[in-house]
């Protein structure tokens, strides 16, 4: 397995990957996410393809040695600029996602060391995400990796 940057012809492959970890928020929280048939695609051709461009975007696959996509990794650099806070570097992982078939072999913490490497290697001070309450194997993954709650964020749903 190699880590690698995402590239354009990668695109069918993130978008089913996409389309996937978007159909467990849509089953989990039809409160909040749209059903698939509703949005078509998560990500856009073009939006896609300017998240490659972008510098202050991280977008890794773990390939095979064949070249098969195994998984992905997408995550934005940010810089804090609220006068109130502590200046700081940090780097948002927006989705980690890994192939069914290609689950607990190492795809998924190889992806979240590299982008970890990288982080430190632009000097961020942290890594952030948001992972949902009912994905508990999320939830463990990210622990077993190293991460710490940092907050809660709570809701109190009004309408039915």
């Amino acid at each position: 397995m190699k880590i690698r940057k995402l590239r354009e012809i990668d695109y069918d492959t993130v978008s089913q990957f996409m389309a996937e970890l978007h159909k467990l928020h849509a089953e989990s929280r039809p409160d909040m996410y749209r059903q698939m048939e509703e949005i078509g695609t998560v990500y856009t051709k073009e939006e896609f393809y300017s998240m490659l461009q972008n510098d202050e975007m991280i977008t890794l696959g773990a390939d095979t040695e064949e070249g098969e996509l195994l998984g992905i990794c997408i995550a934005t650099i940010r810089e804090t600029k609220h006068p109130i806070m502590v200046p700081k570097k940090t780097v948002y992982i927006e989705d980690i996602y890994v192939s069914q078939q290609y689950r607990k072999q190492g795809v998924g913490i190889s992806l979240y060391q590299s982008v970890e490497r990288l982080a430190q290697d632009i000097g961020a001070e942290r890594i952030d995400l948001c992972v949902w309450n009912f994905n508990e194997a999320a939830l463990c993954f990210y622990e077993k990796a190293g991460m710490k709650p940092q907050r809660w964020l709570m809701e109190k749903i009004l309408l039915k």
